[in-house]
């Protein structure tokens, strides 16, 4: 198999690549959803944040009934149930109730009960029998309630405080035949506070390229007790994540504990850094650590990954990558280097690399891209089969392409599928 330079016309031969014949080699998967840096999580739409309170995405404070009077007309004692502070993790549900009577003098009917979500559990008590909740697909209730005149009644609520730290907020909304009250809403809150302070709360370490590695450290108090222990970090962790040492220390008669490690080096573009667990003495609470950084690509190769299709194995078709620095800058290819190949033999395999011309005022059109390319600072590497290669099956490889402006090599996939001998 020979490497060409063109144009520079220079010849020379690649390394021998090993033939790989486990199993087949399948194409990249489907772009996976984007990351999202944990320094910059936005909050969705319809969920408080839970160190702010504000809902999202336009981070307005989540109306409820606290400190609001109870409506003329209105069947309820109170409007608004607050649960209090409670640490995060001791306790899953919170139960208390609205009292409520029909005071209109005549039968009434309750024609619609539901909660702002299903996790939050509701149970009706009208006199002293449980009425059914059953509804139709469209959450309504499949029979209204009847709820007689001057019969005292209840709402029991079991309020969904799982998770982590932060204010929880639900409600329900109520319907009734009463034109003084045809409908209502109340209101529940509780407020989970953390079991854990880290400092800081979030380790930026900045912009990086994919060859740098840095280190981070985070001190760990505890907000419920002052002495603990962190067992061991989970583990799963982000790809490029070291933890290095667990170190506790006494501060004011309580157990500190200093974590340290590193990201990187490997890592690949558009990272973000992650989230890492540690846990602890106490199973139900666990210590989250956010590193937060943004890596960056000093070359782009594209595309990553490109098949030949169905061809004649007489006359194959020649297919190419492309590579630009990312900031304009010229670059240099050192190498292109087969690392896996299946389906045909080395020595029927041509790898050329093509150097731009600088003095082209071309723009070339690269797949996977929005913009145009200029040629004038964008290498090929062509991938070509000779007419007539002998194999078995269909062409499968992988290349890896070095250059002197990115400091990890770059690789892309290809295959194809020939006809005929």
């Amino acid at each position: 198999m020979k490497l060409l330079i063109a144009p520079l016309l220079l010849a020379i031969t690649l390394p021998c690549a090993r033939l790989f014949a486990q199993a087949q080699e399948t194409p990249p998967k489907p772009a996976q959803p984007a990351k999202v840096n944990p320094a910059e999580k936005k909050i969705p739409e319809g969920v408080v944040d839970p160190k702010t309170g504000l809902v999202g995405p336009n981070a307005q404070p989540e109306v409820t009934n606290k400190g609001k009077p109870v409506p003329k007309g209105c069947w309820f004692k109170k409007i608004h149930l607050d649960y209090g502070k409670h640490v995060e993790n001791t306790v899953e549900t919170l139960r208390d109730k609205f009292e409520f009577v029909n005071e209109t003098g005549k039968e009434q009917r309750i024609l619609s009960l539901m909660t702002s979500c299903k996790c939050q559990r509701i149970k009706l008590k009208v006199g002293d029998k449980v009425r059914t909740l059953a509804r139709k697909q469209d959450q309504t209730l499949k029979e209204p309630v009847t709820v007689p005149a001057g019969v005292p009644c209840v709402i029991e609520m079991d309020f969904d405080v799982s998770g982590g730290a932060g204010r929880r907020v639900g409600d329900i909304r109520i319907e009734t035949s009463d034109p003084a009250m045809p409908s209502m809403t109340l209101t529940a809150e509780a407020t989970m506070t953390a079991a854990f302070k880290v400092v800081p709360e979030v380790v930026q370490l900045g912009s990086m390229d994919p060859s740098e590695q840095r280190q981070w450290e985070v001190k760990v108090h505890c907000l419920i007790k002052n002495d603990w222990k962190i067992t061991r970090p989970d583990s799963v962790m982000p790809e490029g994540m070291k933890v290095t040492s667990i170190e506790p220390s006494k501060v004011e008669g309580k157990t500190v504990y200093t974590i340290k490690g590193s990201y990187g080096p490997g890592l690949t573009h558009g990272a973000f850094g992650g989230y890492l667990l540690f846990h602890t003495d106490n199973e139900k609470h666990n210590v989250q650590v956010i590193i937060a950084a943004e890596v960056k690509e000093t070359v782009k190769l594209e595309p990553r990954f490109f098949s030949l299709r169905s061809f004649p194995r007489s006359a194959p078709p020649t297919r190419a990558v492309y590579l630009w620095a990312i900031d304009g800058s010229e670059i240099s290819v050192e190498s292109a280097k087969v690392l896996k190949l299946r389906g045909v033999k080395e020595d029927d395999l041509i790898v050329r690399v093509i150097a731009p011309n600088k003095n082209s005022k071309e723009m070339l059109e690269v797949p996977h891209q929005q913009k145009m390319i200029p040629a004038n600072r964008t290498w090929k590497v062509e991938i070509a089969l000779k007419p007539g290669f002998k194999g078995r099956g269909a062409v499968r490889g992988e290349i890896e392409v070095k250059s002197k402006s990115s400091k990890m090599p770059l690789t892309f996939k290809f295959n194809g599928f020939p006809r005929g001998r």
